[in-house]
């Protein structure tokens, strides 16, 4: 039983077993988003998404990050950082899940590797149409792009008052989300 204050009631939920270092990971491929197509058992159907995993206790989580898109995707990653936390069901279990931006090589189709049929390579527009047409609809995929776009449209550009996409390149090519790199993107788009 929970009690909110007022009144107890049955409230089912899953207990987290998993360390704090679980992923979704947003990969960027020549400047374009790369989804899978997996299997998911739940639905008993195919889902289109980015790659994610629970964590392991003795990994960091880029370094977690890293061994997902390695072993679902088999790519080198070039640049990592993780730019935020989402809760994407927190009615059943409350996990929170580390959202790692990947600059990564070529992906190669691992067919059938955790029910991997396909992946998709696709720009900003596309991936908004496929969520718009619900072709996407997993819980954590809408909740990372979510995240993404929030940043890439509202806090980086109000804090420097630059376009999106110019601060965009030169936090990617740095990869770093600390106040060193805020400061050397700001430095890099101050009125000359």
């Amino acid at each position: 039983l929970v009690s909110d204050g007022n009144s107890c009631f049955a409230y089912e939920r899953i207990i987290k077993q998993n360390p704090d270092n679980a992923v979704v990971i947003i990969p960027i491929y020549q400047g374009k988003f790369v989804l899978l197509n997996q299997f998911r058992h739940s639905m008993r159907d195919y889902q289109l998404c980015f790659p994610r995993g629970f964590g392991e206790p003795n990994l960091s989580i880029n370094e977690n990050a890293i061994k997902e898109l390695r072993e679902e995707l088999e790519v080198d990653v070039l640049s990592c950082s993780v730019i935020g936390k989402v809760i994407a069901d927190s009615g059943l279990c409350g996990e929170k899940v580390n959202i790692c931006l990947c600059k990564i090589t070529k992906p190669k189709l691992m067919y059938n590797y955790e029910g991997i049929n396909s992946i998709k390579i696709t720009n900003t527009e596309e991936l908004v149409s496929l969520i718009n047409s619900e072709k996407i609809n997993d819980g954590y995929t809408l909740s990372a792009f979510s995240l993404y776009i929030a940043q890439k449209n509202f806090k980086y550009n109000r804090m420097y008052n630059i376009e999106s996409e110019e601060l965009e390149n030169v936090l990617i090519s740095n990869m770093s989300k600390t106040s060193a790199s805020f400061k050397a993107a700001e430095n890099t788009f101050k009125p000359v």
